[in-house]
């Protein structure tokens, strides 16, 4: 399904993806609304609304972001020799992409009930060692890769 969705998005829109996800990361991080309403709703019968609110601001702010990054010349400049690109590059993008959301994604979630989730899963994306490889993995992977 990752390689299917990659390739049907393209290495281009896959990069612009991978910006606003970044943009969007640091704008529901530093609002100072979100902190002060998970501090008020802290007790644990409500860490369901405070994940859907983090989870739901971030997608906003993400498919803000994406709808006017895909209308500005973000988008062409990002991949301008397209042509030139490796087919190779689309899965490594889309793997990279969505290891990114399911690390972001996770992250959002009290740590109490990543519990839940297989020792696998919990190591990969939701660790500090995970969360710490997925950020910055798809910066190398646009620095190192070719246009």
């Amino acid at each position: 399904a990752v390689f299917i969705y990659g390739f049907s998005l393209g290495r281009n829109r896959i990069v612009v993806i991978l910006i606003a996800i970044y943009m969007a990361l640091a704008v529901v991080n530093t609002a100072p609304f979100v902190d002060t309403w998970m501090s008020q709703a802290a007790s644990i019968s409500n860490f369901g609304q405070v994940f859907m609110f983090k989870v739901g601001l971030f997608l906003v702010v993400f498919a803000l972001l994406f709808f006017l990054f895909s209308r500005s010349r973000l988008l062409f400049s990002v991949g301008a020799d397209q042509q030139h690109s490796g087919w190779w590059q689309i899965p490594i993008f889309s793997i990279l992409h969505i290891g990114l959301l399911l690390s972001i994604a996770l992250s959002f979630l009290p740590t109490d009930t990543l519990s839940v989730l297989s020792p696998f899963t919990r190591q990969i994306f939701a660790s500090d060692i995970g969360r710490f490889v997925w950020i910055p993995a798809p910066i190398a992977a646009m620095i190192i890769l070719p246009e």
